[in-house]
């Protein structure tokens, strides 16, 4: 390629970059709401949001397949929100989210006493149904 060539095509390089970086200057701000534990807690509380009519991403979802070449910290999913406006409301789903007790994941079988996991129907040592 002649210089002329390369210079020209430098040139349409360098006015793309600046035409996509101004773009992204028009983008709303995101702020972040808070970093969940792990992905489908991430996932169960955007989705609380969004019933509440909050606009909110996950970030940091591939994270975890960088570990050990990035900070463990890093690489826990975030949830971001769009609307500064939103915030108040978001961290009140947020603490909501986090007091609600955890329902008990066995039941006890009324005939023989035997624990049982909470999906299960009948007990699984003696066989009598268990609701």
């Amino acid at each position: 390629m002649s210089l002329p060539a390369r210079r020209s095509a430098w040139q349409g390089y360098a006015r793309a970059s600046v035409a996509a970086s101004t773009c992204r200057l028009d983008n709303p701000p995101m702020f972040r709401l808070c970093t969940a534990a792990n992905l489908p807690e991430a996932y169960l509380l955007l989705h609380r949001l969004a019933q509440s009519g909050i606009e909110a991403r996950v970030l940091n979802e591939h994270a975890q397949g960088g570990l050990g070449e990035i900070p463990f910290t890093h690489a826990y999913p975030e949830i971001w929100i769009m609307e500064p406006a939103d915030e108040e409301r978001a961290r009140r789903i947020v603490l909501e989210f986090e007091q609600t007790p955890s329902t008990p994941d066995t039941a006890r079988c009324a005939a023989c006493g035997e624990m049982n996991p909470q999906a299960f129907e009948i007990c699984w040592r003696c066989g009598n149904i268990l609701r």
